[in-house]
C-alpha cells in the first residue's frame, strides 16, 4: 500500500482562475521520508492542505484527479473521516496551529485521551515542557511565546502523536541548533516506528541532516514535481545604488545613532534583557543570534521603543527621553516583524506598498518603485492580490518589499528568512550587502546566514544561561 498516491492532481481555489497545482503525480511508500521543495507560490503547503483532509472541504476550491492517502479515496466524505486520526499535519503557521492560552493547557492537552483524566495529562504536559521548553513557566501565555517557541510547542504535538503520517510544512522554521536536534531525534524516532513523514520547504539551507535521511527529494512547480531538480537557481545581482538611490559618499560618524546603556527589561515577571550595553553606528550591519526564547524579538522592540527599560536607557533619533516611539522626520525606520502579517492593512498588495512608498524616501515615482520592487522580490503579478491568500513565502517577500520601498536609513529585520526560497535569500543577502554602508541594519535571527556580513554580533545567553546568572541578555 502506498502511504500517499495521487494522478493528475489539480487544485484552485475560489474565485481564482488560476490553478495552484496542476497534473501532479506523487507516489510515497510507506516509512519513506519525503522532502518537496520549491518555490513560494508552487503550491506545496496547499499539496499538505490536501492530503490531510483540509482542502477543499475547509479552504473551498476546486479538486480534481485521483488522490489516495493510506489507501483512502480522501476526495470522498467517507474515505476522508477514516484518514483523519491517522495524519498528523503541522501547518507552516505555528501561532495558527496552537489555541489554548496558557502553555501547560498545549502541553497536555494531546496527552488527555491516552491518559484518561486530566491530572495524568498535566503530569505528561510537565515533561513536555522541561523537553521542549526549558526554561518557560507552565502558566506562561502562549501568546508571549517566540516564534522558535511556538514551533517547539507545536512538534511536541507530534512527539505525543501517533499518526501514520506526518505533513510538516517547513518544520524548522524558527528553530534554534537546539530545536533541531530535538526534531531530529523525533523524526528518526518516528521514522524507526514505521511513520510516513512528508516535509515541505523553500530551500534545503539548514536541511543537511535530513537530507541524509531522505529517501526521495522532489522539486515542485505549478507543473508538477520533478525529482533532483536544482533548488536554489542562478545568483541575483542587485545593486541598492540601482535602486533610485543617489551614490553618496558617507563618512561613518563618531557619534553613534544608537545607544543602550544598562537596560533592563521584564516580561511576564521574568528577566529578558538584564544590564543591556551596546552602541549602533551609521551604516554598520548587526546581527543579534541566539535560541529560542533568548530575547531577539524583545531586543529589536526594545531598540524600536515598543518595549521601555525598566532601568537603563536607549537613545536614538526616533525615540523620546524615556526611550519610547516617537518617529523621525529625518531618518526613515524601516520594521520587518516576526510576523510579516503585522505590517498589512489594506485588501491589496499594491495600496500597502504605496502606504510605505508615500512615507518613505520617494526617490523615485511610486509606478515605478512598484515595478522595481515587485520584480526584485519576484511578486510580478500579485500586486492586486490580499496579502492574507499568499502563501508564506510570497508573504514574508512582500513585507520584505514593503519594507524597502521606503529606502530607510535604519532597518530592524526580525527572522527575516522565515519561508524564503533558496533566490529570495540570496535576493535578501546581496541587497543588504549593497546597503551596508549606506543604511544601518540591526537582523536577529538563529541562523548563520549573515554573519558574513556583519559589522558587530551579538550572541543572546540561552535561557539555562540566564537562569544560572539571575538576568537575560547582557552586553
Amino acid at each position: 500500500m502506498k502511504a500517499v498516491m495521487t494522478r493528475g492532481l489539480t487544485f484552485s481555489y475560489p474565485m481564482r482562475s488560476e490553478k495552484v497545482i496542476q497534473g501532479l503525480n506523487l507516489s510515497i511508500d510507506v516509512g519513506e521520508l519525503m522532502f518537496i521543495v520549491g518555490d513560494s507560490g508552487s503550491g506545496k503547503s496547499t499539496l499538505l492542505k490536501i492530503l490531510s483532509g483540509i482542502a477543499p472541504f475547509t479552504t473551498g476550491g476546486t479538486l480534481s484527479g485521483e488522490v489516495s492517502v493510506l489507501g483512502e479515496d480522501i476526495k470522498r466524505e467517507e474515505g476522508r473521516g477514516r484518514v483523519l486520526k491517522k495524519v498528523f499535519y503541522l501547518n507552516q503557521e505555528p501561532e495558527y496551529y496552537l489555541i489554548f492560552s496558557t502553555v501547560i493547557c498545549e502541553a497536555a492537552t494531546p496527552y488527555l485521551e491516552s491518559c484518561g483524566s486530566w491530572s495524568a495529562a498535566e503530569r505528561k504536559g510537565m515533561e513536555t515542557i522541561q523537553k521542549w521548553l526549558k526554561g518557560v513557566e507552565p502558566h506562561t501565555k502562549v501568546s508571549h511565546l517566540s516564534g522558535g517557541e511556538k514551533q517547539r510547542m507545536a512538534l511536541s504535538h507530534m512527539e505525543a502523536s501517533d499518526a501514520k503520517l506526518y505533513l510538516l510544512d517547513e518544520p524548522l522554521t524558527h528553530l534554534d541548533d537546539e530545536g533541531r536536534r530535538r526534531f531530529y531525534l523525533l523524526l528518526r524516532k518516528k521514522l524507526d516506528e514505521g511513520a510516513t513523514v512528508l516535509i515541505t520547504t523553500p530551500s534545503l539551507f539548514g536541511y543537511d541532516k535530513l537530507k541524509e535521511m531522505a529517501n526521495k527529494i522532489y522539486f515542485m512547480n505549478r507543473k508538477g514535481v520533478e525529482k533532483g531538480a536544482s533548488v536554489m537557481g542562478g545568483r541575483i545581482a542587485v545593486k541598492w545604488e540601482e535602486l533610485g538611490r543617489d551614490r553618496i559618499r558617507r563618512e561613518q560618524s563618531t557619534k553613534p545613532l544608537l545607544t543602550v546603556k544598562n537596560a533592563v527589561v521584564s516580561l511576564g515577571g521574568k528577566r529578558v534583557i538584564n544590564g543591556l550595553n551596546l552602541t549602533l553606528g551609521k551604516g554598520e550591519v548587526f546581527v543579534a543570534r541566539g535560541e529560542n526564547g533568548s530575547g531577539k524579538t524583545t531586543l529589536i522592540r526594545l531598540l524600536l521603543g515598543f518595549v521601555v527599560p525598566e532601568e537603563g536607557k536607549v537613545s536614538a533619533p526616533w525615540l523620546n527621553e524615556k526611550g519610547e516611539w516617537m518617529g523621525s522626520q529625518k531618518i526613515i525606520v524601516g520594521y520587518l516583524p516576526q510576523n510579516p502579517m503585522d505590517i498589512f492593512t489594506s485588501e491589496d498588495l499594491a495600496s500597502d506598498l504605496f502606504l510605505s512608498w508615500r512615507t518613505g524616501k520617494r526617490r523615485e515615482r511610486f509606478k515605478s518603485a512598484l515595478k522595481r520592487f515587485l520584480t526584485l522580490f519576484r511578486l510580478e503579478g500579485l500586486e492586486g492580490e490580499d496579502p492574507y491568500e499568499l502563501s508564506t513565502g510570497e508573504r514574508q517577500r512582500a513585507a520584505l518589499a514593503s519594507v524597502f520601498i521606503r529606502y530607510p536609513d535604519v532597518v530592524f529585520l526580525d527572522e527575516p528568512t522565515r519561508g524564503m526560497d533558496g533566490r529570495a535569500l540570496i535576493t535578501l543577502t546581496n541587497l543588504i550587502s549593497q546597503m551596508k554602508g549606506e543604511s544601518t541594519i540591526f537582523i536577529s535571527t538563529h541562523t548563520t546566514l549573515f554573519e558574513h556580513l556583519s559589522d558587530k554580533t551579538i550572541t543572546l545567553p540561552a535561557v539555562d544561561e540566564r537562569e544560572r546568572e539571575g538576568g537575560g541578555v547582557r552586553g
